[in-house]
């Protein structure tokens, strides 16, 4: 998002909208297919005066276009299933598993394909909780939010398991948390390439930062498969320490069907619906 227009993407859609404040759309950009160029999985976009940039997990590719004719400038390709965002205009951070299956946070340069700093993770979950020598593919399975006040600061969560990470580059600093509400953590299976967690289940859907807190969007029974009928929650955490706050129930319109994506815009909150529709949620402090 920049100042005055907002940005949606991902699932259901593999495409690019953006939307001026009075919810008009204003621009449509990408197209899914199977090429370098189009998209397959679209996790993460940036854009500026001259270009846009895209990250496409299916493909593990970064992408950048020219704005004027959409055509491709640079392309940059990761060699493992990876999580990114970008800090600053060549650092992206990222996520990976080693060889030996240990869990960590890389920050990378793509312009020479340098590694800057890691972050590894191993004694910190064992901390939290998650059992030595566990196979760690589940932490994969996530996304990264950025700090509205902190440009340093980012949190990146798990899809399918009560646990997520703070991370201060400006610190050189990492803390991992986990919901002990909750003692679930999924377990993985390997068939051939095929990685299969049990059970799967929905947890942080999607998260957001504003000032001093983390919001993350959830599903009341953290279903394998959402409906239209699930009760939907705002799940708030304390920054600083990662410790639960409360719950605030959101109830939608049928129309609305169910929200599949959360974005901080100043100190408030733009959730993004199935079949395009965008919401403003007042964060009320």
């Amino acid at each position: 998002m920049d100042d005055s227009i907002t940005h949606i993407f991902g699932s259901p859609y593999e495409r690019i909208l953006s939307y001026t404040d009075d919810g008009i759309l204003v621009k449509e950009v990408g197209k899914p297919g199977p090429a370098d160029w189009e998209i397959t999985s679209l996790w993460w976009y940036d854009e500026n005066d001259t270009s846009y940039t895209m990250y496409d997990y299916g493909k593990n590719l970064i992408n950048r276009f020219q704005s004027k004719s959409d055509s491709l400038v640079t392309s940059y390709k990761y060699v493992s299933r990876s999580n990114i965002i970008k800090h600053g205009q060549f650092h992206y951070l990222t996520t990976s598993l080693t060889p030996k299956g240990d869990f960590e946070f890389s920050l990378l340069d793509i312009r020479d394909n340098n590694t800057v700093k890691k972050f590894a993770v191993n004694d910190l979950l064992i901390e939290i909780g998650v059992k030595e020598f566990k196979d760690l593919d589940f932490l994969l399975y996530g996304d990264f939010t950025k700090s509205n006040a902190n440009s340093n600061i980012f949190i990146y969560y798990c899809l399918n398991a009560p646990v997520f990470f703070k991370i201060d580059l400006g610190k050189n600093e990492i803390q991992a948390f986990k919901d002990f509400r909750y003692e679930y953590m999924p377990e993985i299976y390997r068939t051939g390439k095929r990685v299969v967690l049990s059970p799967n289940q929905n947890w942080f859907v999607s998260g957001s930062v504003i000032d001093d807190e983390i919001y993350f969007l959830t599903t009341d029974n953290k279903e394998s498969y959402i409906k239209q009928s699930s009760q939907w929650f705002l799940d708030i955490y304390h920054l600083k320490d990662g410790t639960y706050k409360e719950s605030i129930p959101m109830n939608f319109s049928s129309d609305e069907r169910f929200p599949f994506e959360i974005r901080n815009r100043a100190d408030n909150l733009i959730i993004g619906f199935d079949y395009e529709k965008l919401k403003l949620y007042e964060v009320k402090k």
